[in-house]
């Protein structure tokens, strides 16, 4: 009787002192923002002009001059982020081209802006979907829609916006290819950004919102401004590479990089 009365009595602490344990072990191996901080450093390293250049040159063409602006006050205290960039392009030719030429106008425009956060939910309202609206422009959701590149190796799942909207009373209309990356992927949407990162195991790696947008003076599908979309899209993301890989890859991409580099300088692993 007195075993049988233990084991009723017993059972019940036996499965607190288990679930406190749990409790304890889940505790002690949950992420905290400070384990991310290395990850979060290697990233900081590469926003340099040898990574992130300001000027663009092209061999026999000219050059991509770039002009930096820097994110309001507002959009900083919300995005609180760890590395940002928001460079407008303007493309200078070396000389006069002749009437072959079939390069980029003197003048035209591309922008480029990558803003890395060390939440995923700072990113939220940083997103082509709200934040162009809020300066006024509208959205073209029967042309908008997703877009793919692939650039040395890489696969990019993005998606393109179309909007309309006036600056200084004249009309602007934008084409914006927009995806985030974040540790482990590449995203066309915050949707699937808050359904991959979202929990608390990933959410102080953050992410990143890269985009390139072009202006334009109307709506075509000539396929030649689809061509001038794809090329300045590659040419800005060939150039800031280093960084979208540090995001994707983490100290893995550290790693590899140092054996990449060894291999080159002759230096046996």
């Amino acid at each position: 009787m007195n075993v049988r009365k233990t084991i009723r009595l017993g059972a019940p602490l036996i499965a607190l002192l288990v679930l406190a344990g749990m409790a304890v072990e889940a505790y002690m191996y949950r992420p905290m923002p400070s384990d991310t901080k290395p990850y979060h450093a290697y990233i900081k390293e590469a926003d340099t002009p040898e990574w992130m250049p300001k000027d663009i040159k092209i061999e026999g063409l000219g050059t991509w001059v770039g002009h930096d602006s820097e994110i309001s006050p507002a959009a900083y205290k919300l995005l609180r982020p760890n590395v940002h960039v928001q460079r407008a392009f303007r493309f200078e030719p070396d000389g006069e081209p002749d009437s072959g030429y079939a390069g980029p106008a003197r003048g035209e425009q591309v922008s480029f802006l990558l803003v890395q956060s060390k939440d995923t939910r700072d990113i939220n309202g940083h997103y082509p979907p709200i934040c162009y609206p809020g300066q006024g422009y509208v959205i073209d959701k029967k042309r908008s829609g997703e877009v793919r590149y692939e650039i040395d190796g890489e696969v990019f799942h993005c998606t393109r916006y179309y909007f309309v909207g006036s600056r200084n009373f004249q009309r602007a209309n934008l084409v914006v290819d927009n995806f985030i990356v974040s540790l482990g992927g590449i995203y066309p949407n915050m949707e699937e950004v808050e359904y991959r990162t979202g929990d608390y195991l990933t959410r102080f790696y953050g992410a990143a919102q890269v985009q390139v947008v072009h202006k334009v003076a109307d709506w075509t599908d000539d396929e030649r401004y689809e061509a001038r979309y794809r090329d300045r899209f590659r040419m800005l993301i060939r150039e800031n590479m280093e960084v979208i890989k540090r995001i994707k890859y983490g100290l893995k991409h550290k790693n590899k990089a140092g054996v990449r580099s060894a291999k080159q300088a002759g230096v046996r692993q």
